[in-house]
């Protein structure tokens, strides 16, 4: 059985009866037990989830007549790097731009300026732990054509 839960990979897992159990974990958040039909396992001493905090006050600054964007933010402080994602015009999901971002700014060099009418740059923060945060600082730029 595979559960996901966060940071379960260090609880302890034991049988109803008190017998600890072995496990694989997947990273921090899932692990796999081998089940017993009709047999009840407990986790326990699971460590409190502490949310990685957000960025804020996500600025986007044209740089006048070329194809970049200068992007800045205000850090989060559990933050050991940032994430940048965008999404180009009505695109339901984000690519990403860069990771590991130590700073609290980027230069992005959009490759496609000229064609692209709207893009939603957003920034999360990522702890040491590489746990990201939930949410992000968004901002989109919409261009007259």
């Amino acid at each position: 059985m595979d559960l996901r839960y966060p940071i379960v990979a260090q609880a302890v897992v034991k049988t109803a009866e008190g017998q600890e159990v072995d496990f694989a974990s997947k990273g921090s958040d899932q692990v796999c037990v081998e089940t017993t039909k009709g047999q009840a396992y407990v986790f326990t001493d699971i460590p409190a989830c502490i949310p990685v905090l957000a960025p804020t006050k996500l600025k986007l600054n044209e740089e006048g007549g070329t194809d970049q964007i200068h992007i800045s933010w205000a850090g989060s402080k559990n933050a050991t790097s940032y994430k940048l994602d965008r999404a180009v015009g009505n695109a339901p999901d984000n690519e990403l731009i860069a990771s590991d971002i130590a700073g609290t700014d980027f230069m992005h060099k959009s490759t496609d300026p000229k064609q692209v009418d709207q893009m939603t740059i957003k920034v999360t923060a990522v702890r040491a732990d590489g746990r990201e945060s939930d949410e992000g600082a968004i901002k989109t730029i919409r261009r007259l054509q």
